[in-house]
């Protein structure tokens, strides 16, 4: 019980993130704030005091792991306040494995985008409404939602630290 509603939060945060993302090209404040404080709460009841430190150290773990990406512009703000509210109801373990699975994750979406015909024309390429890739019209860059390859990362997590591989 004590693994499944921390992982369960996490998993319907990341869902919820990569939907609007997918959707809006935004992770709203709301959803990450509130999942973030979530997860002090469960971990507070779970595991007391100890809970808290738990989920501060996962937390900073989620800031630190993308702030040097965002601060040279290659990735949102929504995308690290998203991965530093999975850490601080996942802990810093579940929070480094998610950035490493996602990062593989991002890497593979990047390729497929980058490979496909349609960004030549200069819109965003879609799959119905939801939108894999906008071209900022500002900068002439490719974005692509940074927060559906985090989710792709945390489901991974789960099924690899539920088999063991990742302890």
């Amino acid at each position: 019980m004590e693994y499944y509603i921390p992982i369960g939060a996490a998993v319907v945060t990341g869902a919820i993130a990569s939907y609007t993302d997918l959707k809006f090209a935004r992770i709203p404040n709301k959803l990450t704030l509130s999942a973030a404080a979530l997860g002090f709460i469960i971990n507070f009841i779970f595991k007391g005091t100890s809970g808290l430190l738990f989920s501060a150290a996962g937390l900073a773990a989620g800031l630190g792991l993308l702030l040097i990406p965002y601060l040279l512009g290659g990735i949102g703000g929504g995308d690290v306040k998203l991965l530093a509210a999975t850490g601080a109801i996942g802990g810093a373990k579940f929070v480094f494995f998610t950035t490493l699975f996602g990062a593989l994750a991002g890497g593979v979406l990047a390729l497929v985008i980058l490979r496909l015909p349609l960004l030549c024309f200069g819109g965003p390429l879609s799959l119905g409404s939801l939108n894999l890739a906008k071209v900022d019209q500002k900068t002439g860059r490719v974005c692509i939602p940074y927060g559906a390859a985090i989710f792709v990362g945390m489901i991974l997590t789960v099924l690899f630290l539920r088999q063991g591989v990742a302890y």
